[in-house]
C-alpha cells in the first residue's frame, strides 16, 4: 500500500505538520486493539470500500479491530462521531484508525501552526486528538498532501460505483427529496463562505448542481 511521506521538504517555522499529533499505523505495536473510523460527505457516497480497506490495513498490521464507527457529513461535524470511537477505543485501552487526516479534520485546518485560516466551527487537528483523548491513526502518512489523499479516497470511492451502462435504482422523485434535504446544508455552508464547488465537494454533489439549487432560492 503506497504511503506518502515528507521528503526533502523544507519546514517553515510556523508550519505544523499532522503528525506532531496523529501516528501511523506502521507506528502502531501489533495486537493494539483498534476502533475503525470512516467518513463519506455526502449521503450517496458508500462507505464500504473506505471500511474495507481499513479491515485489510488493520489485518496486514496486526491490529485486532474491537469496533467501527462511521460518519456520513462534513468533516467539521465528525466530532460526535470520532469521540464515539474514541470512548469505544479508551474502553480496550486501544486507538481509532482511519484512512488519512482529513477523515479527522479539514485539509484547511492544518495548513499554518496559527490555523488561521480554519472556518467557524471547523476544529482544527489538534482539537480534535484533545477531544478523542486516544491516539488517532492513519493508514496513509499523517502527513499525506490533501490532495494526494483526495485521490486515494477517490480510487476507493470508484470500487462502489456500479458497472458502465447501468445506474443505481432510484424511485420518482429522488433528485427533489435530495434537493430538500440538503438545501438547508448548502445555504449554510454559502453563509459561512463556502465556494460552490466546495459545497459539492464537502456534500457529494456537482458543482453545477450546487450552483442549480441556489438560483432556485434567489428566483
Amino acid at each position: 500500500m503506497k504511503q506518502s511521506r515528507r521528503r526533502g521538504v523544507r519546514r517553515p517555522r510556523h508550519h505544523y505538520w499532522p503528525s506532531e499529533d496523529i501516528r501511523h499505523i506502521d507506528d502502531i505495536p501489533p495486537g493494539t486493539p483498534t476502533v475503525l473510523y470512516c467518513r463519506v460527505s455526502g449521503s450517496r457516497q458508500d462507505p464500504e470500500p473506505q471500511t474495507q480497506d481499513l479491515i485489510q490495513a488493520a489485518a496486514a498490521a496486526g491490529l485486532p479491530v474491537v469496533g467501527e464507527r462511521c460518519h456520513t457529513g462534513p468533516a467539521g461535524e465528525a466530532l460526535a462521531a470520532i469521540r464515539e470511537a474514541a470512548i469505544l477505543a479508551a474502553e480496550h485501552g486501544g486507538v481509532v484508525l482511519a484512512t488519512g487526516t482529513t477523515r479527522f479534520a479539514r485539509a484547511a485546518a492544518w495548513q499554518t501552526g496559527e490555523q488561521d485560516n480554519v472556518r467557524a466551527g471547523q476544529h482544527t487537528i489538534k482539537e480534535v486528538c484533545e477531544a478523542a483523548g486516544v491516539p488517532l491513526v492513519t493508514v496513509l502518512h499523517p502527513d499525506t498532501p490533501p490532495r494526494e489523499e483526495r485521490e486515494y479516497h477517490a480510487r476507493l470511492g470508484r470500487t462502489a460505483k456500479p458497472p458502465a451502462g447501468r445506474t443505481p435504482n432510484k424511485r420518482p422523485g429522488y433528485k427533489k427529496r435530495r434537493r430538500l434535504k440538503l438545501l438547508p446544508r448548502v445555504l449554510r455552508m454559502r453563509l459561512d463562505g463556502y465556494s460552490n464547488r466546495g459545497i459539492g465537494r464537502e456534500l457529494g454533489v456537482a458543482e453545477k448542481t450546487v450552483r442549480d439549487w441556489l438560483k432556485r432560492c434567489d428566483a
